[in-house]
């Protein structure tokens, strides 16, 4: 029923009554026109022993530690085929998709934890900016009147000056100073003048004695000197400091403190990369987490693996066995095991011929067996069944 021509090239394909031929007193179905036309011009190659044979497309599925994979090794010794794990192989193709992951987390989370350790720092910078505004604020203030008491004591103490010899003593405020008659008030101007005039004494014979000209000379220089500075000094402190653009300030005028508008604000951008200690504490806490998530891998894909190795195997088998087969020759070790995964290989036709389940359906329980399948199991687990002892024991 099946086409030999189909047989010998590795495939299963049914025959149709409308491409039979008769060879040798048999009857033999193809499955196509040109299957027939292969077979009308030579039908020896697809007849002579070993053909037409079967085709080794095997799956064997089953419970753990069934003897899966030792069978699928004796049967591909047997028929010359090569056995295909595919969840090892997947296995490359998730670590692979794995440090894809970790990195692109480390990416990622690297530019989250920078931008928000600047942020943190940005409010840092601006309490402590707010703190020395208030402080420099109030300095500003407890300096401005400081200065305005005393302007306000310079302009007391000048009135006093100007006033005090008004009147014949009388103070201009308007407080009377009882001076006796018989004292005589000379301005301080006059008796300046007083004091720098030359005494005229009479000594030994009533001689006058004559006053140095060039003494008297530079006496009246140092007096005036003097007063010129004098008068300098108290201009200038009505005056005050000149500013910055040469103008005298205001003495009269309300002295402010200084403010500064809180809106406008200097930005300045904090410098934080990959290496700063927050940005490495955050980036290891989300790579940690990364390494330990589970990377599942979908169906689709392992059956596009399986597809992907099994036409790399075909091609590596026409190069080397050129009398055939041209397909198959290949045995699943536990693949499909899942209604997905099948499904996913019905969509790819990439499906085995045949399909050998291995269970545990003994109706008596054999020692024998029941003690070596606790041995391939402990000795498989070995690592994990140490671990859960240590654990129990601590507890």
């Amino acid at each position: 029923k099946s086409c030999p021509v189909a047989l010998y090239e590795g495939n299963v394909v049914q025959g149709k009554p409308e491409f039979a031929v008769s060879f040798l007193d048999k009857v033999y179905c193809l499955s196509s026109a040109e299957a027939l036309g292969k077979f009308m011009r030579n039908p020896r190659p697809y007849l002579v022993p070993k053909q037409p044979r079967t085709p080794c497309k095997i799956s064997l599925v089953g419970q753990p530690f069934s003897g899966k994979t030792t069978l699928c090794y004796l049967l591909a010794q047997y028929y010359g085929a090569k056995v295909f794990d595919i969840h090892a192989l997947a296995l490359k193709k998730k670590q692979e998709e794995k440090e894809r992951f970790v990195e692109q987390m480390r990416i990622e989370t690297t530019e989250k934890a920078i931008e928000q350790v600047k942020n943190k720092i940005k409010k840092q910078w601006e309490i402590e900016a707010k703190k020395k505004e208030k402080e420099r604020q109030a300095q500003l203030t407890v300096e401005a009147e400081a200065l305005k008491l005393e302007h306000e004591r310079m302009a007391f103490y000048e009135e006093e000056d100007e006033g005090l010899w008004e009147d014949g003593g009388k103070r201009s405020s308007g407080v009377a100073e009882v001076i006796p008659s018989s004292v005589q008030v000379v301005p301080p101007a006059e008796e300046e003048k007083e004091e720098a005039k030359p005494s005229q004494s009479k000594e030994d014979g009533g001689e006058e004695v004559q006053p140095d000209p060039d003494l008297n000379a530079d006496e009246e220089k140092d007096t005036e000197g003097q007063e010129v500075a004098k008068k300098d000094s108290q201009e200038d402190e009505k005056r005050g400091t000149p500013k910055d653009d040469g103008s005298m300030p205001d003495v009269d005028a309300e002295v402010k403190p200084v403010s500064v508008d809180p809106d406008v604000r200097v930005i300045i951008e904090p410098q934080v990369d990959g290496t700063h200690p927050e940005v490495k504490a955050i980036v290891n806490v989300a790579v940690s987490l990364a390494e330990v998530a589970p990377i599942n891998i979908t169906p689709e894909y392992e059956a596009e693996l399986l597809e992907i190795t099994i036409r790399d195997w075909e091609k590596e088998l026409r190069s080397t066995r050129h009398d055939g087969p041209l397909h198959g020759c290949w045995i699943l070790d536990n693949f499909p095991e899942t209604p997905e995964l099948w499904s996913a290989c019905v969509e790819r036709n990439v499906i085995p011929d045949s399909v050998y389940v291995l269970g545990d359906e003994i109706k008596s329980i054999d020692e024998n067996k029941l003690r070596l399948t606790c041995a391939r199991y402990c000795l498989k687990n070995r690592e994990m069944l140490l671990s859960e002892m240590k654990r129990r024991v601590l507890e």
